[in-house]
């Protein structure tokens, strides 16, 4: 089989893909052989087959109807699916004895473009699981008192990302704290040769600094032991020590990672003030663009656009971002022609790293961004790679109107409100008028509808509309992560959570940076009780993105695991992320609800109380807002006042009674006749 490379191909892609499972002829057709017309591929298909048949024995390949093939995994054993397997039982020790190397490592098939992308994704996606077993490993083993346990995990995680400076930074970190300075400084040290050696490159200065000051200051003191959350939650010690200070995020003294970068919302100078969809979307647009490259640090859409419309120095943007570069520009557009500046600037001194105006007609739009994109990563020093430049190039739409159209729903969706929400839907439907395979404003129509859902469930046909624009987003695109995302939320909602959960895996598979998939994948994961999972997963989310929601559920969930210590610290990095948020976007209630419920868990109960009031006061029609209002003031013992207020969420129309069951914060109402009552009224 070695010497036909096609066959191991073959069998390692029915091996190895996801969803497992039964796979589509044509799918394996396009992978393997693109290049042939259908009928001489389906021939060769067959052949194959006929091959792998004889050489693995009766009954290992089987099929489903006349077009699908599949492995009986019973009588097939693959280290693929046995690490997976070994992962989601929680046994990452065992998952890393089977994980020896890089799937098919040094294999390569000429003749095959599509075969080589999923192998390429496939490689990427089982070498992140790999790194993060072993970082959770080392993690496990600090907090269980092994050091050197922690140590050995924590290089193993390093030499799964090799060129990875954030993970060289957590692993020094780690080597740190565990008392092995000395190794610290030599994973370093073999680091930055390789990165001179490799790439040219060398360490970036933060980097430097933090060895630096291992190599010269005493060894740290022993940290305090942190308080333990009461008997069933209700009360927490206060963890936050003496003169510390609220809302710093960022040592004075470190500067920000050079690739670091946040993307202003671009200034409308249209005539009219209509066309600042147009002007936010290309910001937002060329955020998404900018993420998908693994080398830059972006900030959120939502971070760098609380800046709008505020007369801030570009110095305090970045000092308050945390970035060291920042992307501004303008757009007017007067009738077929569009003018967009842009402009990144270096934070630190308002020095121009690159500036360009372009002068187009509006159908030369994506061109536009794709090379703003392009351009920035070119300014920044960081190599591009083939896939990254394919995925920057990828057009949505052939379509300037429906473009436009999509545009303009987008800049509704990130308002969570009714009426936004079906503004942005209506907006997508009409992008899907003018150009009827624009999968993305398919996956749109769909994240409006399960939105809608998930805040309003009295919206009538929500659920049904979610099902049908996503299952056309994926059959229109298969390859797009946004698509299987947007199918896995929907599918969620009705209930179908083992579908769900391979549109969510999928998408993740598809797009290394996905939060969307992440964050509804644990949401999923949480009402369902599988909370390690929820955990695990709102954690991955808030690593892709500071995510202030993303941090407070994954609080939440160590909290209904009973992982007491877990559940403090994460409520206080939770703190951190909202308090930071609320300074940006004062005006957002949902963040003020989880900074109320997070203050209160960490012992500052009167803070906690008033942004409660707070969040009520800035969206009284809320019922999310106001469920977790309630949810608070059950916690802190105001039964009557946590039912009063659970009463008015559910009259407002939420619904998730799954979630109501799993939420620990409600679980001092449980036994009260009145809670009962509620449920059943639903």
């Amino acid at each position: 089989m070695l010497a036909r490379p096609k066959l191991l191909a073959l069998l390692s892609y029915l091996s190895a893909a996801t969803p497992a499972g039964f796979h589509r002829r044509d799918t394996l057709v396009g992978l393997l052989w693109g290049e042939m017309d259908q009928e001489r591929a389906r021939a060769a298909l067959r052949q194959s087959l006929y091959h792998l048949r004889n050489s693995l024995g009766s009954g290992v390949l089987s099929t489903r109807g006349d077009e699908e093939v599949g492995l009986a995994v019973d009588l097939f054993g693959c280290d693929v699916a046995s690490f997976e397997e070994a992962l989601a039982r929680g046994a990452a020790e065992e998952a890393l004895d089977v994980y020896r190397g890089d799937l098919l490592e040094g294999f390569h098939i000429s003749g095959a473009p599509m075969f080589e992308r999923w192998l390429d994704l496939r490689r990427d996606d089982l070498r992140r699981q790999a790194r993060r077993a072993a970082w959770k490993l080392a993690t496990d083993a600090q907090a269980a008192g092994a050091p050197a346990a922690a140590a050995h995990w924590a290089r193993r995680s390093l030499q799964l990302a090799p060129l990875d400076e954030a993970v060289l930074g957590q692993v020094i970190g780690l080597l740190d704290r565990v008392g092995d300075r000395a190794g610290a400084v030599r994973e370093y040290e073999v680091f930055a040769k390789r990165l001179r050696e490799d790439l040219d490159l060398e360490p970036a200065p933060e980097t430097r600094a933090l060895v630096d000051d291992i190599r010269t200051r005493p060894a740290p003191p022993t940290p305090p032991a942190a308080s333990n959350i009461g008997d069933g939650g209700t009360r927490v010690a206060s963890l936050v020590p003496s003169g510390e200070q609220e809302g710093a995020h960022v040592d004075e003294g470190t500067a920000p990672p050079p690739t670091s970068i946040a993307v202003l919302p671009f200034v409308n100078m249209s005539s009219g003030p209509e066309d600042e969809y147009l002007s936010d979307g290309l910001a937002e647009e060329i955020t998404n663009a900018l993420t998908k490259v693994k080398a830059l640090q972006v900030a959120s859409r939502t971070s760098a656009f609380a800046f709008k419309g505020r007369s801030v120095d570009v110095r305090g943007i970045g000092k308050e971002l945390g970035v060291a570069t920042v992307l501004e520009g303008s757009v007017r557009k007067a009738g077929g022609r569009l003018r967009i500046t842009a402009q990144l600037v270096k934070a630190a001194d308002g020095y121009h790293l690159w500036s360009e105006r372009f002068d187009r007609g509006t159908d030369d739009v994506f061109a536009i961004q794709d090379e703003i994109a392009q351009k920035v990563a070119s300014a920044l020093k960081v190599i591009l790679t083939d896939r990254e430049r394919h995925a920057l190039a990828r057009m949505p739409t052939s379509n300037v109107r429906a473009y436009e159209y999509y545009l303009r729903g987008r800049h509704y969706l990130h308002q969570t409100r009714r009426r936004s929400l079906e503004y942005a839907r209506e907006m997508f439907a009409q992008a899907i008028a003018v150009d009827p395979d624009f999968a993305l404003a398919h996956a749109g129509v769909a994240d409006c509808s399960s939105l809608l859902h998930v805040y309003y469930p009295s919206v009538e046909s929500a659920l049904e509309q979610g099902e049908l624009a996503s299952r056309r987003a994926v059959e229109l695109d298969p390859d797009l992560p946004e698509a299987h995302a947007s199918r896995g939320f929907a599918l969620s909602q009705q209930g179908r959570y083992d579908e769900a959960a391979v549109e969510f895996r999928t998408a993740i598979e598809l797009d290394a940076g996905q939060f969307d998939a992440r964050y509804h994948y644990a949401r999923q994961c949480f009402q369902r009780g599988a909370l390690a999972q929820a955990a695990a997963l709102f954690e991955d989310a808030a690593g892709v993105r500071e995510d202030y929601q993303a941090r407070f559920f994954a609080a939440q969930s160590y909290e209904a695991m009973g992982e007491r210590d877990h559940a403090l610290e994460a409520y206080q990095r939770a703190l951190e992320v909202a308090r930071r948020h609320l300074e940006l976007c004062p005006d957002d209630p949902r963040a003020a609800t989880m900074r109320a419920v997070a203050s209160c868990r960490i012992g500052q109960r009167e803070e906690g109380m008033r942004w409660a009031e707070r969040a009520l006061a800035i969206d009284p029609e809320d019922a999310g807002v106001r469920y977790n209002v309630a949810c608070l003031y059950a916690v802190e013992g105001e039964r009557d006042r946590a039912f009063a207020t659970l009463q008015e969420c559910i009259e407002m129309g939420f619904g998730n009674l799954e979630w109501i069951a799993q939420d620990p914060d409600l679980a001092s109402l449980r036994d009260d006749v009145r809670f009962q009552r509620l449920v059943e009224k639903r």
